[in-house]
């Protein structure tokens, strides 16, 4: 009987011993991955994909769960999941996310990942394991828009990098993680996924006790998590095409050599005044023209004065006055669009898009006051994905409590800050 691909994972804290994982060489590879863990809560924790290598370059494979073990001891966690030598197939995490993060279903995980085995090692069977996967969690729009701005945000960071790409979540938003190890900017059958920082390509989730906010979104990866909600085979080839496109290199930019300047053509002399035609002497012909204008001035003279002596004397016209009214007094928003405007705050560059949101870039204006973000960033109006990872650290901010929600200010507030800071 051919021995199986997959192979079960454990890993436990024990009595007197401490951590125990079986296989047990693998010990000092997974124990980072629940040292990550160790200031969660018991039971906190998420999956991970982890690839290494062992001796003489041999590559082996692990997928699972880890959750820390908090109240067996500080520091303390337990895993459960599978391995194999090789890598983890690129489908593997999405196809069985289902029944991974329940401990007592990895017998039959096992038994289903082995049968599928051949099938994801094989890309001409990619089609039929796509279409296995339950896109329902996408049918909820919230959850597709957090998506469609961590992926955004994601794709938006240089290609190439070594270092992990990294993803705040709170325990409720895991689910975000297998559909992000799909469609993201990392190849899924290169990519690693897990909690604690590791040397590589892939995604280091943060469980951080606020759930991620929505952000701008790109009109690329709009249309690709809207075709997987009702495609994922299609989806996942969008998403192939969009990788592919971020990893091709930018083309250089044509030098415009500078304009070579000509010699300049020598200056000619300028041509020799036409010569004088006869006619009358210069001071007889101005002699004449001072007479013909003293007669036409005279002449204007005696028709002017006829004129008024057959005109009958114009009746007064009653005088009007007008009283001139005072512009009414500014409002509030436009006294601080103009203090904005006229007056912006030492150091801060204030895009005009930032005076039609007024709340919003209070609350930016807030955090470069009081170094909860760079203050060479320019203030527009609106909140990147490293303004609302601000927000979420900034202790000042809810302090003042000058946020409704996590990406939506409390506008009385603001503006209150706004008008007593300007």
């Amino acid at each position: 009987m051919a021995e199986a691909f997959f192979r079960e994972l454990r890993g436990d804290y024990v009595e007197n011993v401490g951590q125990v994982v079986a296989p047990r060489e693998y010990l000092d590879y997974l124990e980072p991955l629940g040292s990550a863990l160790s200031r969660q809560p018991d039971g906190a924790g998420g999956p991970f994909v982890y690839q290494f290598r062992g001796s003489g370059g041999r590559v082996v494979g692990a997928m699972g769960w880890v959750v820390s073990a908090a109240s067996k001891r500080y520091g303390g966690w337990n895993l459960w999941g599978l391995w194999t030598d090789g890598p983890i197939p690129a489908l593997a995490l999405p196809l069985f996310w289902p029944e991974l993060q329940d401990a007592g279903r990895l017998p039959s995980l096992l038994r289903r990942a082995n049968d599928d085995a051949g099938a994801l090692q094989r890309r001409e069977s990619w089609p039929e394991l796509l279409d296995r996967i339950s896109a329902m969690r996408l049918h909820d729009d919230d959850f597709r828009n957090v998506l469609k701005s961590e992926l955004t945000r994601l794709y938006a960071a240089p290609p190439g990098a070594e270092r992990p790409l990294e993803i705040d979540l709170d325990p409720a938003s895991l689910d975000l993680l297998p559909w992000i190890y799909l469609l993201g900017p990392v190849e899924p059958g290169l990519a690693q996924l897990q909690p604690s920082r590791f040397n590589g390509a892939g995604y280091q989730y943060i469980l951080t006790g606020t759930p991620p906010a929505e952000g701008e979104v790109s009109r690329d990866v709009e249309t690709m998590v809207d075709t997987t909600a009702g495609d994922v085979l299609q989806g996942f080839r969008m998403a192939a095409a969009l990788r592919e496109r971020r990893a091709r290199p930018r083309p250089r930019q044509k030098t415009i050599a500078p304009p070579v300047e000509k010699p300049a053509m020598p200056k000619s002399s300028p041509p020799p005044p036409p010569p004088r035609r006869p006619g009358l002497p210069p001071d007889l012909l101005a002699n004449v023209l001072r007479l013909v204008m003293i007669a036409l001035l005279a002449w204007i003279g005696w028709n002017v004065h006829q004129m008024r002596r057959t005109t009958p004397p114009a009746t007064a016209q009653p005088v009007t006055t007008t009283t001139e009214t005072q512009p009414p007094p500014l409002t509030r928003e436009q006294r601080l669009i103009e203090a904005l405007s006229t007056r912006p705050p030492q150091g801060m560059q204030i895009q005009p898009a930032a005076l039609d949101d007024l709340p919003r870039t209070a609350i930016e204006i807030f955090l470069r006051r009081n170094n909860c973000f760079a203050r060479t960033e320019p203030v527009d109006g609106k909140f990147s994905a490293a303004e609302q990872r601000a927000i979420r650290t900034c202790r000042s901010l809810a302090t003042q409590r000058l946020m409704r929600t996590g990406i939506e200010p409390n506008d009385e507030r603001a503006l209150a800050w706004l008008e007593t800071a300007l």
